[in-house]
């Protein structure tokens, strides 16, 4: 973004597509839950909210994994469950923190952001899962058993729709990964940020599915109102887990970050809700399947070869090694995109290597795309995209 703001990209200059970016559009679309345009604050969301959240907001929350996704276990979430945080990096941040001296596994590729996290805490050695593109880059079971084999792994951390690839963990592999980290102690972190956007007539993902006992069961998910309800600018977001864990994640959020927004809290509790959050997600999935299947086709027509699925989340995993030589690399694409006015993000930022461990360098010739931008501006970037492939020819 620093090298885009050089080129003269601005958020507001209708001028460029910014297809690197991490949120979904705000704002209206056909059939969303009604937006929040305006927050009333009262003398009382004038002080600090308690440093786990709101205690409506938490029980709403918790009401949603209830009803969706345990409709038919006898245990359930309750607000004691749930701590809100400011924002996903802060949540994260705090679940990494209460964590023992402990090895983590993480997945090549995946979030960029891990790689701060894991870099920021003294107390977890971090140890990469490498994803084959062979295998359309699918976490496999076996991958996380060889890893505790080798290097006894305690913990792993991953997103689920996965941000690059696209791919959805779901149905039996899903179930099986957490049979297998109850059989094995595994901690489980998940990522779950994108749990309704999943297209092709699939329905919401969550791992809270299959959670036998909410309390025995070390898995940790983590979400909010940043992708699913599409304000990332709330900062509004949680984490679910046991009721110790829950306890010593707000605990680490006291001395961390201090809590999130009381008034956007506020606000957030007349959203959160299971009917609203269908709603909304009915409206994503209507809105972004059209996004995802134009720019799929716009991009396979220009010679870029998809990896991954791209079955969820609102982004689209590409290769460039069909395309000329001057812009068949990430960061000559890149470069080159910049002229265009157009934004991308090279590949090599989802290679994760905490501490630099590793000096071999992975995805150089792969970009993610993001189609969380409108689909006027989407049409705009791929024509833009489709000049630069010509002038290069």
């Amino acid at each position: 973004m620093e090298q885009a703001a050089k080129h003269g990209f601005t958020y507001d200059n209708p001028e460029w597509c910014n297809f690197g970016q991490g949120a979904a559009e705000a704002g209206e679309i056909p059939g969303n839950l009604e937006r929040i345009t305006q927050v009333a604050i009262s003398e009382l969301e004038q002080g600090y909210a308690p440093v786990a959240g709101r205690k409506k907001l938490r029980e709403n929350i918790a009401a949603i994994y209830n009803e969706i996704f345990r409709e038919n276990y006898e245990n359930k979430y309750t607000f004691a469950n749930v701590a809100v945080a400011g924002g996903g990096r802060a949540a994260l941040s705090r679940v990494v923190s209460i964590l023992n001296k402990v090895k983590i596994g993480y997945l090549v590729p995946d979030y960029s952001s891990y790689q701060g996290i894991l870099n920021g805490f003294n107390n977890v050695e971090a140890y990469p899962i490498f994803l084959s593109s062979a295998d359309n880059y699918k976490l496999d079971v076996k991958l996380l058993e060889q890893a505790i084999e080798e290097q006894g792994l305690e913990a792993l951390l991953f997103s689920n729709p996965s941000n690059p690839t696209g791919n959805i963990l779901s149905g039996d592999d899903l179930r099986e990964l957490l049979s297998f980290a109850r059989a094995k102690n595994i901690i489980l972190i998940i990522d779950e940020f994108y749990f309704n956007y999943i297209y092709d007539g699939q329905d919401f993902v969550s791992a809270a599915e299959y959670i036998e006992d909410i309390e025995k069961e070390n898995v940790i998910l983590v979400s909010g109102l940043s992708k699913s309800w599409r304000y990332s600018g709330f900062r509004v977001c949680w984490t679910l887990a046991s009721k110790a864990l829950t306890e010593d994640i707000a605990a680490a959020g006291s001395f961390l970050d201090g809590g999130a927004n009381n008034p956007l809290q506020k606000a957030a509790e007349a959203i959160v809700s299971p009917e609203a959050v269908r709603q909304e997600s009915q409206a994503i999935r209507n809105t972004f399947q059209v996004k995802r299947d134009f720019m799929v086709t716009e991009l396979e027509k220009l010679g870029f070869k998809i990896v991954g699925e791209s079955r969820g989340a609102f982004y689209v995993w590409a290769s460039l090694e069909n395309l000329p030589e001057a812009i068949n690399t990430g960061d000559k694409f890149f470069e080159a995109c910049l002229q265009e006015k157009v934004i991308v993000v090279p590949g090599k930022f989802f290679d994760l290597n905490p501490g630099e461990l590793r000096t071999e360098k992975r995805f150089g010739n792969l970009v993610r795309f993001s189609y969380g931008p409108a689909l006027k501006s989407i049409e705009k970037g791929m024509e833009s995209i489709k000049n630069l492939i010509s002038k290069t020819q």
